[in-house]
């Protein structure tokens, strides 16, 4: 996860290669309380957009994540600062897919 800035400069730069040192740092954006996984990114205007597959640390067990996440969504100008801007989609009970939401789901 320590590679997921760097990473995101190059993808969101075009492909240009950038200069980063690697440490040991924790992630710049981890969602409270939750796991996170499977993460894909966009730029609107002056915004970056983070959204990735989301699950409670409540359900205890780390296997139960899987059948239970739902996509969550965040924003930074700067790809360091970021704002939680709560689940972007969420299973809605009675619909086809209203066990959970996966990555290709949005």
């Amino acid at each position: 996860m320590t590679c997921l800035p760097m990473l995101l400069a190059v993808a969101l730069n075009g492909g240009t290669a950038v200069t980063a040192e690697l440490t040991d740092q924790p992630p710049l954006y981890h969602p409270p309380g939750m796991w996170c996984w499977d993460f894909w990114f966009a730029k609107q205007s002056d915004a970056y957009h983070a959204f990735y597959l989301e699950a409670p640390f409540c359900l205890g067990d780390p296997q139960r994540m899987h059948g239970n996440q739902h996509v969550g969504h965040a924003t930074s100008p700067d790809l360091i600062h970021w704002t939680n801007q709560g689940p972007a989609a969420v299973p809605i009970l009675g619909t086809w897919n209203d066990l959970s939401i996966a990555t290709g789901s949005v």
